[in-house]
């Protein structure tokens, strides 16, 4: 029967890095919090256990190609909030040539029972060298419409973030015995026009 006030203080956190991290007591006036430990699973792993509002799948269409062949890499960012703005990269690495192929295609899938926005986005890599390669995965960060904790505490908006998993090839060198210059295509057709 007596009247209680409670001030509820929420704080974000997005881990930087994998593996077990601390988070030191916080003082709010002249109280403190536990510290807390926190077990960072790796990016992949966390997406498969449990798809949030955001996930990023990755696929390269020849995971073992010959030096200077081109491959296709397809990145899907799904979504199952709206959208208010938003970046996704794919970090470019040395010894692969990176270059983005056609526009964005955008669609609806469902996946567990859930309904995403898909945004497709497609690339050539064309490796340099031979030798395994590791692409870097692929990132989100944007802004979508937040659920009612977003718009009590704060301007309805929520942080998304999402990292995709990191592709590897494994490059195979020219072979023996191959013509120079060396052209690793499945056909070639050409035309002289004098």
């Amino acid at each position: 029967g007596q009247p209680m006030t409670r001030t509820l203080y929420a704080v974000a956190l997005q881990p930087a890095r994998e593996g077990r991290l601390a988070i030191p007591a916080l003082r709010v006036g002249s109280e403190r919090t536990a510290p807390v430990t926190l077990t960072v699973v790796p990016a992949s792993v966390a997406q498969a256990r449990a798809r949030g509002p955001a996930f990023i799948e990755a696929e390269v269409d020849d995971p073992s190609p010959y030096v200077q062949q081109a491959v296709g890499l397809r990145l899907r960012l799904y979504y199952s909030v709206q959208l208010l703005s938003g970046q996704l990269d794919q970090p470019a690495v040395d010894g692969v040539g990176l270059q983005r192929a056609g526009s964005d295609l955008q669609y609806t899938r469902e996946v567990g029972g859930r309904r995403f926005q898909v945004v497709e986005r497609r690339y050539l890599l064309i490796p340099e060298r031979s030798g395994r390669i590791t692409l870097p995965a692929a990132t989100f960060r944007g802004r979508g419409v937040g659920g009612w904790l977003d718009d009590l505490f704060g301007d309805g908006q929520r942080a998304l973030s999402a990292d995709g998993p990191a592709l590897a090839l494994d490059v195979q060198p020219v072979p023996d015995g191959a013509p120079r210059p060396w052209l690793p295509l499945h056909g070639l057709q050409l035309r002289w026009l004098q």
